[in-house]
């Protein structure tokens, strides 16, 4: 093939530069538009204040409060309550999906019970707001030291000018959680407390108790080394809320 090879993009721009230049050739001279058009600057001014007016009207109409129908407004405040329970659900699990109790598990192995609560359902992801013993028998102080408390747990000490004290242990309930006893020195009963079978351990000597129960997904110990009365054990359990 003969002749001059060029570029498909050369030859792109030579088309469109003759286009560019009929286009021209063909806009009439300045004087013949003067006299189609009239003053051109005047009418560039009328285009930018219409330009103008259009801006004007478009922030107003962006400021102005559009009308909500009732009918709207309670579709709008249902759907954000809605969401709003969804969130707080992630958060905390309400009293309706706290885990339940299955059964309760006590094997006795030698001088030892070991008790268990099976549950199943949501366990709580923190212990209620303020749950905590509201009712210590006169004479026992609050022990700092030897006490601790986190979201989902708490151990509190109270002890007297005797030395004996009174020990809750509370935390959320889980399969894996166990608790073991001496049974050597203490006799135990199951006892209707809680939800399901709760156990009353009764030290030989007569100075002390334990007892252990389930209730509202959570799991209470109390261990007392002292010579109180059996009401007071159930009034010191009953005391615990939040």
């Amino acid at each position: 093939m003969s002749g001059q090879q060029i570029m498909l993009s050369q030859a792109i721009g030579r088309m469109l530069g003759e286009l560019c230049e009929e286009e021209l050739n063909a806009v009439p001279p300045r004087a013949e538009l003067r006299r189609i058009c009239g003053n051109l600057s005047g009418l560039d001014r009328r285009i930018r204040s219409a330009l103008r007016g259009q801006r004007a009207e478009r922030e107003r109409r962006a400021f102005c409060p559009r009308h909500v129908s009732w009918r709207m407004a309670k579709r709008g405040a249902l759907l954000a309550a809605v969401l709003m329970a969804l969130f707080l659900g992630l958060l905390t699990v309400s009293a309706d999906m706290r885990a339940f109790l299955k059964r309760t598990i006590a094997v006795w192995t030698g001088p030892n019970v070991d008790i268990r609560y099976e549950v199943d359902g949501h366990k709580l992801t923190e212990l209620p707001e303020g749950y905590a013993p509201h009712y210590i028998p006169e004479g026992f102080v609050y022990v700092e030291t030897d006490s601790y408390e986190d979201g989902g747990s708490f151990q509190k000490v109270y002890e007297n000018a005797d030395g004996s004290f009174i020990m809750v242990t509370v935390r959320i309930a889980e399969n894996a959680s166990l608790t073991s006893m001496d049974t050597e020195h203490t006799n135990f009963e199951k006892i209707d407390y809680g939800e399901g079978d709760a156990y009353l351990g009764t030290f030989e000597d007569g100075d002390g108790y334990a007892m252990f129960w389930f209730a509202d997904g959570i799991e209470h110990e109390l261990y007392i080394s002292a010579a109180l009365k059996e009401d007071e054990v159930f009034k010191i359990a009953d005391g615990i809320y939040s």
